[in-house]
């Protein structure tokens, strides 16, 4: 019998839970014949799967609890009892029984589930401390067994917990350790289940770290793994119908096709009776299709039948989602019925306490300042928006690692919009301004604030990781080989795809290494201390838009702002929200990108709806203008909005920064002086180039839980002889030192070794990739210089340079556009530059044309040799392409991003007066005395002389 099960068990594909024992009794035929092996024990809880599950789990309790009667202290026994209903109150005294015995018997296998099911309870429950402390301990067990699958198992329910504690960053690290363990392990029912667990763990990190694409494509690689195994397909196939919903709401994907797929998920669900699973299963289908149906009776009922069958499953911690959505639609619904709507947050509050999990009390704090809103507790509603996001920054702090921060602080952007919304509408504009500002670029802020130096397990750690980056050069110059065989085009891709998979877990740990003295970002700034940086002809406009992109936001409610802020006054003024501005700002690029004026009318429509009112009131005394944009305006062309017939970059001097704080960053920086005005490189001589952003997604996953995107041959870009002129150009308008470097001598090797920090204006005319899938791949694309070297100047490379208050110009395609995270910014090669100590940064909203930058830049260059600011050169040089007739195209998208008011090429003093010669001026004296009194005595004695009559 039991070679029998075990060869059902080994079987792969196999679904255990169509191949069920049919009694008890085979169990304990199984267990009498071998007591020692787990995976005949495992027969008592595949027993408690067969439907109807509650009858089947009360009689395989019944069973075990007599038998743990017959045989006092039987570990596996006590195991399963507590595996069997996990529920129950003596369940921890079991699993602390369990684990000890099977660790004294040395039955490892049976101590590792123990102690990793005990660990998840912990977990669930707040109890942090203890489960890590036995996760502990079933790692050692794990390691004494040299079983790769057991340590692999160890290591999952470990990033499980991590996860549950919203420490996404070390969760990632931990899946990713688990799938290399399981692709070493021999196949066999364990690793296939183990597998599973990663795929599920991976995906649900991405989705609440903000990157759904690779969080669907996750799902889907998990449902093509578990596609023989109709229970389990069946409860995995929420993750794709949720993440579908997801990209939908976003744009990135039909509605019909979401659609679709949460109707085959609860179909499949039904059928196989998967109603739960981790957060997956028929009860969180019914609530993205209650969601669907929205505040309607029948949303109501799918939500009802949701929230039956939670209570049924006495799943307290799942309640959370569920209440919340029955709360929304009830309020949504009768905005009399706040009471019923109260009931249900407050429940979901005090069970979200009671687990001490932040993540359900953020978001049911957040759920019941919704329904305090509606139901005209405008006071109550504020107050329970702070509170919510309070819980959300501490959250985003456990967070060490940057880009694991940002993405995590994305994911609940629209409830900091929300907030500040309410706070702007009831006249508290300072705290709305601070409230967003806690939101803006705050990871790139923390990034440069300054840090002590590293001990040397830290300073290990940076080694190890610019090894990483040699091996990534290396791995990406073989891609670059033209004639390179599909099969080691493939094992390329692989090697790359593992690389950085470990030099982003590498990142995670420097930046647990150096949390500890790194100094955090300074507080949010107040309206005062920007009033105060400001000049007195110069504004700031702050931007907030509404955007219903985030956590459980479908039915949130905000407002959008632009607050303007002059040395004299602040005032906030309404603006439209994402979902209609999106679309405007896309048509206007579009029609700019035409070249032939059509983008007039639209220029006309957007200034009127975002900039007329706040600039009329701000006065004509105005003539520059610091713009801090959100959301969709990172894309939009300020420069070419209109009021009548005259394009905005005409009348002012305009420059945009991520943030206020970023800004006052920047202002407060002492003026540099740099040993070399410019340093100019032109026209890299490159050889065949793979872009990494054109290529199509791959067909399966297959490394690392991560999309494989190949690199595809991309037609080798062209010369650059107007980038080689603008180089030169820079270098003869500037002069005193100025350095240029072209073609082969344009290199990565030169920018990676050179002292940057000499020069006053870092000036790069080369092509460059923007990868919005994987913005660490996006690069200017430079001739190698050495043969370590690829000639892809990346953006997680760019990061590592030195550059000290420069100023860089980057006369490359699109180096201003990228992935939009919100809150934070636009991944872009500019940020990159900031990261590295940039002052200011000019680049590219849309790709440019060979000849026109050159023409922009040497009227900008000219009027930086004068000692120009960059905001004033840069608006010379737009008035004289607008004066020459030159499309919107060629002007409008070469933007400041930072300080506007930085002088990279200051003047140098006058000259002194030479000191005076005190002794040749008391000779000169003298002598003047001397000639003085010799005038006088001729004047007299002529004076005496008598006269002719």
């Amino acid at each position: 019998m039991i070679a029998a099960l075990l060869l059902l068990l080994t079987a792969a594909p196999l679904d255990p839970w169509a191949h069920l024992p049919q009694s008890l009794g085979d169990c304990d035929a199984l267990v009498a014949a071998h007591p020692r092996e787990f995976e005949a024990w495992f027969c008592y809880q595949q027993m408690s799967f067969k439907q109807p599950k509650a009858e089947w789990e009360t009689k395989s309790e019944a069973h075990l609890t007599a038998r743990l009667k017959a045989h006092p202290r039987e570990a596996y026994s006590e195991l399963m009892l507590a595996l069997v209903d996990p529920k129950d109150l003596l369940t921890e005294p079991l699993y602390r029984d369990a684990a000890a015995q099977l660790h004294e018997e040395k039955l490892l296998d049976g101590e590792v589930v123990a102690r990793t099911a005990w660990a998840t309870a912990l977990c669930e429950q707040g109890e942090t401390i203890e489960a890590e402390k036995q996760l502990a301990l079933a790692l050692d067990a794990a390691r004494s067994s040299g079983q790769d699958d057991l340590i692999a198992q160890a290591t999952i329910f470990t990033a499980n917990c991590a996860r549950a504690q919203a420490d996404y960053g070390r969760a990632l690290g931990l899946y990713r350790e688990a799938h290399r363990l399981l692709s070493e392990a021999p196949h066999g029912w364990r690793t296939d289940w183990l597998l599973a667990l990663v795929y599920d763990g991976l995906g649900q990190t991405y989705a609440k770290t903000g990157r759904h694409q690779d969080a669907l494509e996750i799902f889907q690689s998990q449902l093509a793994h578990q596609k023989a195994q109709s229970f389990m397909h069946a409860c995995a196939s929420h993750r794709v119908a949720e993440e579908a919903v997801r990209l939908a709401r976003q744009g990135g994907m039909a509605w019909d096709e979401a659609d679709a797929y949460v109707k085959t998920a609860l179909d499949e669900e039904v059928l196989q009776g998967c109603r739960v699973y981790i957060s997956g299963g028929e009860i969180y289908t019914r609530l993205l299709l209650a969601e669907r149906l929205g505040p309607t009776a029948q949303g109501l009922e799918e939500v009802n039948r949701a929230l039956a069958l939670t209570r049924a499953e006495a799943e307290p911690i799942r309640l959370c989602r569920v209440l919340r959505l029955l709360a929304t639609l009830t309020i949504e619904h009768d905005a009399k019925s706040l009471p019923a709507a109260l009931v249900a947050t407050q429940e979901a509050i005090a069970v979200a306490e009671r687990f001490s999990s932040r993540t359900e009390l953020a978001e049911s704090l957040m759920t019941r300042a919704q329904v305090k809103t509606i139901g005209g507790d405008l006071g109550g509603g504020l107050q329970d928006s702070l509170a919510a996001l309070a819980q959300f920054d501490k959250i985003r702090a456990l967070q060490p690692e940057e880009m694991v921060r940002a993405r995590t602080a994305t994911e609940w952007s629209s409830a900091y919009h929300a907030a500040a919304g309410r706070l702007v509408e009831s006249g508290r504009l300072e705290e709305a301004l601070q409230t967003m500002e806690s939101l803006r670029a705050r990871s790139l802020l923390e990034a440069l604030a300054p840090q002590t130096e590293g001990a040397g397990s830290l300073q290990a750690l940076q080694r190890e990781r610019e090894e990483v980056f040699s091996a990534l050069s290396q791995v990406q110059r073989k891609l670059l080989e033209p004639a390179l065989g599909a099969e080691v085009r493939t094992q390329a891709v692989r090697d790359l795809t593992q690389l950085e998979a470990r030099e982003e877990a590498l990142g995670e740990q420097l930046a647990r290494a150096k949390n500890g003295s790194a100094r955090a970002a300074p507080a949010p700034p107040t309206i005062a201390e920007i009033r105060a940086r400001l000049g007195p002809d110069e504004a700031m406009l702050l931007f907030q838009i509404f955007d219903r992109d985030g956590v459980e936001s479908a039915y949130l409610r905000g407002s959008s702002w632009v607050i303007a802020i002059s040395r004299e006054k602040a005032q906030a003024f309404r603006v439209p929200d994402a979902d209609r501005l999106a679309g405007e700002v896309d048509l206007l690029a579009g029609l700019v990108a035409r070249r032939d004026g059509s983008e007039a009318s639209g220029a006309q429509v957007l200034y009127r709806q975002l900039l007329a009112e706040a600039l009329g009131t701000l006065g004509p005394s105005i003539t520059r203008l610091a713009i801090v944009p959100d959301g969709a305006l990172h894309r939009l062309p300020f420069e070419a909005l209109r009021n009548d017939s005259h394009a905005l970059g005409e009348r002012l001097e305009i420059a945009l920064a991520p943030s206020a704080a970023l800004w006052l960053h920047w202002r407060n920086e002492p003026a540099k002086r740099a040993q070399i005005p410019a340093l100019a490189l032109g026209d890299p001589l490159l050889g065949e180039i793979r872009d990494p952003a054109l290529a199509p997604p791959a067909a399966s996953v297959d490394s690392v839980g991560l999309p494989d995107r190949r690199w595809a041959p991309w037609k080798r870009p062209g010369p650059l002889p107007g980038a080689r002129a603008e180089a030169l150009a820079v270098v003869a308008v500037l002069g005193h030192g100025s350095e240029a470097r072209l073609g082969e001598d344009a290199s990565e090797s030169f920018v990676k070794s050179a002292d940057l920090r000499r020069y006053g204006l870092v000036h790069i005319a080369a092509h460059g990739i923007v990868d919005e899938a994987r913005p660490e791949r996006s690069a200017i694309l430079l001739a190698p210089g050495a043969p370590g070297e690829d000639g892809l100047l990346q953006l997680r490379e760019i990061s590592g340079l030195s550059l000290s208050g420069s100023v860089v110009v980057l006369a490359t395609c699109d180096s201003s556009s990228g992935e939009l995270l919100q809150g934070e910014g636009v991944m872009s090669l500019a940020r990159g530059f900031f990261r590295a100590g940039a002052r200011a940064v000019v680049g590219s909203l849309w790709p440019l044309r060979d000849d026109e930058p050159q023409l922009f830049f040497s009227s900008l260059y000219r009027r930086l040799g004068e000692g120009a600011t960059l905001s004033n050169a840069v608006a010379v040089a737009r008035r004289d392409r607008i004066k020459a007739g030159a499309p919107a195209a060629a002007w409008a998208g070469l933007v400041i991003l930072g300080d506007g008011n930085a002088v990279p090429v200051p003047l140098p003093p006058p000259a002194p007066a030479p000191a005076p010669n005190r002794l040749r001026t008391f000779f000169i004296s003298i002598v003047a005395l001397i000639c003085l009194g010799g005038v006088v005595a001729l004047i007299t004695v002529w004076r005496r002389k008598p006269h002719a009559g």
